[in-house]
C-alpha cells in the first residue's frame, strides 16, 4: 500500500520539479519590466524534538543539521512591483552515532542518518529600501525524506546487528520566510533570512511518524536583474 502512495506523491514531486524548470518561462510572460532574482542559501535547520533516534537511554539527536538551498522569484509590473512569485528548494542532512554505557559486557549502538529535500512555491514580496532589500514569501512545499536507522549489540567479540531500517516518504507541508539584504555593486546583495516550515512524515518503525517543525536561519546571496 505504501508503494502505491509513494507513486502518487512522487507524481506531485515531479510536477513541482517541472514548475521550477519552467519558472524562467514565466518571467518573460509578465513583460520586459519583470524583475527576476536568484538567491543561494547557506544555513542550518533546527527541528523539533521528533528528529531523534532512541532506545532506552541511548539516543541520537539529529534535530540540528546543515542546510543548503536555492530559490528564484520575480516581481510583477506597475503598482504590484513589490509582489511576485517564487520557487526553489532546500536540502538538509544529518548523521551521527552513539553507544550506551556497557552493561554485562554488552552495549547498544545506534547509527542514524536522515536526508530532507523540500521543493516549494508561493507568492513573494520584495521591497527596495535604497541600499537595503526586505524580502519574504509563504506557500506550500513538497518534502522528500530518507532515513536509515541501524542498531547493533556491541561486545568484546564484535558487533551483532539487531536491525537496520531504512525508509523514505514524501509529504506536503507549508513554509514562510523573511529576510533582509544589503545591496552591493552590480545588483548583488548579501544578507540573512529566517524560514519556518512544517510537515509530517511517516517512516517505518522504529522511527515512525515524525512531526517536522523547523526553523532555518541562513546567510543569503542574491543576484537581481
Amino acid at each position: 500500500m505504501k508503494s502505491r502512495e509513494h507513486r502518487k506523491i512522487f507524481g506531485k514531486l515531479l510536477c513541482a520539479v517541472a514548475a521550477i524548470g519552467l519558472a524562467p518561462v514565466h518571467a518573460t510572460a509578465f513583460g520586459p519590466d519583470y524583475g527576476t532574482s536568484l538567491q543561494s542559501v547557506v544555513g542550518a535547520s533546527f527541528w523539533s524534538d521528533d528528529v531523534n533516534f532512541s532506545e532506552g537511554s541511548t539516543e541520537v539527536d539529529l534535530s540540528t543539521m546543515p542546510t543548503l538551498g536555492i530559490s528564484w522569484w520575480g516581481s510583477f509590473e506597475g503598482n504590484f512591483s513589490n509582489w511576485g512569485a517564487e520557487t526553489g528548494l532546500r536540502f538538509s542532512w544529518g548523521s551521527d552515532n552513539t553507544r550506551s554505557a556497557s552493561a554485562n559486557g554488552t552495549a547498544l549502538e545506534i547509527d542514524a542518518e536522515i536526508y530532507l529535500l523540500d521543493i516549494f512555491a508561493g507568492p513573494s514580496y520584495d521591497k527596495n529600501l535604497e541600499k537595503w532589500h526586505f524580502h519574504g514569501g509563504v506557500g506550500p512545499l513538497v518534502m522528500f525524506g530518507w532515513v536509515d536507522d541501524a542498531r547493533r549489540q556491541v561486545s568484546s567479540t564484535g558487533k551483532v546487528p539487531i536491525r537496520d531500517t531504512n525508509d523514505s516518504d514524501v509529504a506536503i507541508g507549508i513554509y514562510g520566510r523573511a529576510g533582509l539584504e544589503y545591496e552591493l555593486t552590480g545588483y548583488n546583495s548579501i544578507g540573512f533570512s529566517v524560514r519556518i516550515l512544517y510537515t509530517k512524515m511517516d517512516f517505518e518503525a522504529p522511527t515512525g511518524n515524525v512531526d517536522l517543525f523547523g526553523i532555518q536561519p541562513a546567510f543569503t546571496y542574491t543576484k537581481r536583474w
